[in-house]
């Protein structure tokens, strides 16, 4: 017994394990199955690039790397503004920053508008968490990140929604 014990620890240097704390979001959604926590069937229809952006955010959630997880959520969000502005302006939004492609989205004229409600969320996330978050003028502790996971879903399935 005393040879297994040594064994055990000579085996297990350099490995570590990590104990999570929980989460308002379940920890095994967060960590393995972040689609569960969008409208069915969004998730699906989201691009590579958001879906590794959000399963990746949700990890941060899990072990409590707040702002990684904040870039994660925007970032995956953004994905879907730029195919939201395409929908709509029926053109592609290169090179444009988040406050031009809304404001291209908030004043069109004519044809099929955007939904303003949506319009309107994308706003307040993209003054409230987006330009912060890019710019080194905020830390996100773990209940703010969740909170914008929590309007970033919801403004995700809105979109997904519309573009469908």
């Amino acid at each position: 017994m005393k040879y297994s014990r040594w064994t055990m620890s000579a085996e297990c240097r350099g490995i570590f394990a990590y104990i999570t704390s929980e989460k308002r979001y379940d920890v095994s959604k967060l960590s393995d199955s972040i689609e569960r926590l969008f409208s069915p069937d969004t998730y699906n229809n989201l691009p590579d690039m958001a879906q590794y952006d959000f399963s990746e955010a949700g990890k941060c959630i899990v072990f409590e790397r707040s702002t990684a997880a904040a870039f994660h959520i925007l970032r995956g969000t953004e994905v879907l503004v730029r195919m939201y502005y395409k929908k709509y302006l029926r053109k592609k939004p290169d090179g444009k920053t988040w406050g031009q492609l809304l404001n291209e989205l908030k004043n069109k004229s004519s044809g099929k508008k955007p939904n303003p409600i949506t319009v309107n969320h994308l706003i307040n996330i993209k003054d409230s968490f987006r330009n912060p978050t890019q710019h080194p003028d905020k830390v996100y502790d773990i209940q703010e990140v969740q909170d914008l996971l929590s309007v970033c879903i919801d403004v995700v399935n809105k979109m997904v929604e519309e573009i469908k």
